[in-house]
């Protein structure tokens, strides 16, 4: 199973990174970071400096540089693949490119919004967690990533299985 971890290079997508890092590597499953790089300037801004091209070369060098950091900040580490996406709706290329490589849960961080700019902002994560097909992992800001203690991992929720990991 694949396990997928969106990032936007953020401290609470960090976070989200480490905990994703250590279930993939106590489970025995690569992890796959995913960033979408999308420019969101006037179309024009797009043409005339061509803005979009430099940043899917920086996003790959930036994610390379990610995937070292999670090695070394995770040991034993997990198989780290990066993938880079190009949508206006990140929640829908999260989707997308976790379906085309056959993805089996998504580990992702939440901004913490909630109430009112919640609900007028909406959140990648939240549409992530509306409209996906596989088990999607939603870490708060809150979250802490620990070194002891275990995982507890649903094998088959559908017939009540679960495996504890430590």
């Amino acid at each position: 199973m694949k396990i997928i971890a969106p990032t936007d290079f953020s401290d609470l997508s960090k976070s989200a990174l480490i905990y994703a890092a250590q279930l993939a590597a106590s489970t025995n499953n690569p992890l796959v970071l995913v960033y979408n790089a999308v420019f969101e300037g006037p179309p024009r801004a797009t043409v005339l400096i061509n803005l979009e091209e430099k940043i899917e070369l920086n996003a790959i060098e930036d994610m390379k540089m990610l995937a070292e950091w999670l090695k070394k900040s995770v040991e034993p580490s997990p198989d780290i693949f990066i993938e880079i996406t190009k949508n206006h709706n990140a929640a829908e290329a999260i989707l997308k490119r976790t379906k085309d490589i056959d993805g089996g849960l998504i580990i992702l961080s939440t901004r913490g919004a909630s109430g009112l700019s919640g609900s007028i902002l909406g959140s990648v994560s939240s549409e992530v967690l509306r409209k996906s097909s596989i088990p999607v992992m939603a870490l708060p800001p809150e979250m802490e990533s620990k070194k002891e203690g275990g995982f507890l991992f649903a094998i088959d929720p559908a017939n009540g299985l679960h495996e504890n990991l430590t």
